[in-house]
């Protein structure tokens, strides 16, 4: 163990209670609490561990796994609370715990083997992790000792590192694929900031035409990683995928500006771009294929967010000036409609084609989770209350969320598996 390391052993760190598990208002399940008042799921894995978290019986938040029909409290780094912000397949997760007297609060890390680990610091009480790959390996940002923040890599075998900059002060790391590519953006010694590829102790400095935008990247486990930049300092904004230290321009639907959304694991990038008449439509983009103008339902605008086997998601207007999610198979765009209110919103897709989201119902005052597949929309019901809104989907179509309870001031964590 490293030095600055806490290990929480099994009476702080780890406690199982049983829920009780209770289907209401359509395919939702009840996932419980901690024995407070509301719960929040996360992450589902393809074997159905849920991460999320929840409150104890003095209202205070603890990150919890939900394991076969129990609710595990994973405890904190000797403080009150703690939070959960990324997972991977394993059931690994990394998140923000409070240190004894709540006065400061750090990153965590958790494995069934380890228990709940303190992440380190960069010389300050401030560290956000921001990602973690299946292989354990964690990214984000810290503040060192002099106040500014820094991109870090964390492993067990390494502890915390600093990814440096780009010649400036500050940097912060988005993402890590299972190759260990670290996509991000640092500052310049210009003061600018630009887009960075880091591996194996590199950073490389990403950006086509200027540097100048401060998003966060978007990085497949391929090895692409997807930014945009003004080029000339001009209000267009020019999407570019980098891979193995070649640039490729996106380019756009006519209208200079392109804005990429999502990028799958195999490299395709979805999202939105200008057409020449000023409209901004749904795109598909990949290496040999080049810019896919998507089309509309009939109105002006939309935009495609998830891409997975031959399936697109995203909404878009329609003729009748509603916004309505869809999906996009084989050259066809199918509008998945709503449960009775005038829009839907695509919120997560799967390589089966179940697109989940969320949807107005009757009169626009109460929103639903939905799930779509083969021309078939479920309303996944409610616990009451007037919103019930997904999280994540695994890859066999099982979602999760929080539903509102009959005051909706107060929610629970639910699972369905809709088709």
């Amino acid at each position: 163990m490293k030095p600055g390391y806490t290990t929480l052993l099994s009476t702080l760190c780890c406690s199982l209670f049983a829920y009780e598990a209770r289907a209401q208002y359509g395919c939702i399940t009840d996932l419980g609490t901690l024995g407070g008042d509301s719960s929040q799921a996360f992450f589902i894995t393809d074997s159905g561990r849920i991460g999320g978290y929840a409150q104890n019986a003095y209202g205070q938040w603890r990150a919890v796994l939900w394991i076969g029909g129990s609710i595990l409290d994973l405890g904190t780094l000797g403080g009150s609370e703690s939070y959960p912000m990324r997972f991977n397949q394993n059931g690994d997760l990394v998140g923000q715990s409070s240190h004894y007297g709540d006065m400061t609060a750090n990153g965590f890390f958790y494995s069934d083997t380890t228990g709940m680990i303190d992440l380190g610091t960069l010389g300050a009480d401030i560290v956000y992790p921001s990602d973690i790959n299946e292989n354990g390996e964690v990214v984000g940002h810290a503040y060192n000792a002099a106040g500014a923040y820094r991109a870090f890599y964390w492993s067990l075998g390494t502890g915390m590192i600093d990814l440096g900059t780009l010649g400036g002060a500050a940097s912060v790391a988005y993402s890590i694929n299972d190759d260990g590519l670290v996509a991000g953006y640092a500052q310049r010694s210009d003061g600018k900031y630009a887009a960075f590829a880091w591996q194996n102790g590199v950073m490389t400095e990403l950006h086509l035409y200027a540097a100048n935008q401060v998003t966060a990247p978007l990085l497949s486990e391929t090895g692409v990683i997807v930014q945009y930049d003004r080029p000339n300092a001009s209000p267009a904004i020019g999407a570019f995928a980098w891979k193995n230290g070649v640039f490729t321009a996106l380019g756009s639907l006519g209208g200079g500006y392109t804005q990429p959304a999502f990028i799958s694991d195999g490299g395709q990038i979805v999202g939105s771009s200008r057409t020449g008449s000023g409209q901004n439509h749904p795109f598909f983009w990949s290496y040999g294929g080049g810019m896919i103008d998507l089309g509309t339902l009939g109105g002006a605008n939309g935009s495609a967010y998830y891409a997975a086997g031959a399936f697109i998601a995203g909404h878009s207007d329609t003729a009748y000036g509603e916004l309505h999610a869809f999906v996009y198979e084989s050259g066809v765009m199918t509008d998945i409609g709503t449960l009775g209110g005038s829009y839907s919103l695509s919120q997560g897709l799967n390589a089966d084609g179940v697109v989940m989201g969320v949807s107005a119902m009757s009169g626009d005052v109460q929103e639903r989770t939905f799930a779509w597949k083969d021309g078939t929309l479920v309303d996944l019901g409610s616990f009451g209350g007037d919103y019930t809104y997904p999280a994540h989907m695994n890859s066999h179509g099982d979602i999760i969320g929080i539903s509102y309870l009959g005051t909706d001031e107060t929610h629970h964590a639910f699972i369905c598996r809709p088709f």
